[in-house]
């Protein structure tokens, strides 16, 4: 049988940031993240896990939402 997971996703102007929960008994958060500055150069995806502990930071090579 497989977990119950669910994915929260809050999209704004230059950012999008999202979660994911163990959603088994009672939320619990287990990866988060955010790609930021969205339209610039310096574009950004990190993932934390469910300590907020950094796991990775990638730049991205194409800077807008296509």
């Amino acid at each position: 049988m497989t977990k119950p997971y669910l994915l929260t996703i809050n999209g704004g102007s230059s950012s999008i940031k999202f979660a994911l929960y163990d959603a088994s008994e009672l939320l619990v958060r287990r990866r988060s993240g955010m790609i930021e500055r969205i339209g610039l150069s310096d574009t950004k995806l990190t993932f934390t896990d469910s300590t907020g502990k950094l796991h990775d930071c990638v730049s991205l090579p194409k800077p807008d939402y296509a």
